[in-house]
């Protein structure tokens, strides 16, 4: 029986990269549960972690993109689903999750998101009691802060003509969702707020509406 020839030789790099396809064409998509461990926060918004159980450790990369998308601060110890795709860094030759959703496991993303954000305003007292002031029993001039079209501002000028038709309404048109809403309603709170406080206009009330 004639042995077997000899696997030609290749080089290490070659190696790993034929690893690396193999594993992404098999693994193009995956959940893997597990919980989060060794998290770092890269200064290009990219972050690395790994998941763990009783038995093994992945390591996972979260592209920037994706991760300037999430809506919770993950910590060490927290359980997750992660999903994406495995590949290999080659340079160091380690298999790893290409990480492209992280959500809390047990637990909706938006729902752990609002709780965070409760807490954090909880410390910094902006739910204070005292911080509260009375809204006016009857309003002489209400401004809106909410887009300028859709059936929210309709629906809005109709209930405020039909219940309190002696009010005079003004529409602060901006984005109140979506990227970028952040920043307009920021920007249109503080034109009223300069406009009521150099008595230029003065407002009783401010709503801050959208629909959905």
């Amino acid at each position: 029986m004639t042995a077997p020839e000899p696997p030609k030789p290749i080089s290490v790099t070659g190696l790993t990269n034929s690893i690396r396809l193999r594993l992404e064409d098999h693994y193009p998509s995956v959940a893997v549960v597990g919980e989060l461990t060794k998290i770092v926060e890269a200064t290009s918004g990219h972050m690395y972690f790994s998941l763990k159980d009783a038995g093994s450790i992945l390591p996972c990369m979260f592209g920037r993109g994706f991760n300037l998308r999430r809506r919770f601060e993950p910590r060490e110890g927290m359980s997750v689903v992660a999903r994406g795709g495995i590949s290999v860094y080659m340079p160091k030759g380690n298999y790893q999750l290409i990480v492209e959703s992280l959500q809390p496991l047990g637990i909706g993303e938006a729902e752990l998101a609002l709780r965070e954000l409760k807490e954090k305003l909880l410390k910094r007292g902006w739910f204070s009691p005292d911080r509260k002031r009375p809204l006016p029993k009857y309003p002489r001039r209400i401004v809106l802060i909410t887009s300028a079209t859709g059936a929210a501002v309709r629906d809005m000028l109709e209930i405020l003509a039909r219940r309190w038709p002696a009010a005079d309404t003004y529409v602060r048109p901006c984005l109140v969702q979506g990227f970028g809403a952040a920043e307009q309603i920021v920007a249109a709170l503080r034109l009223i707020n300069e406009l009521h406080r150099t008595r230029k206009l003065r407002f009783d009330a401010v709503v801050l509406g959208r629909g959905g």
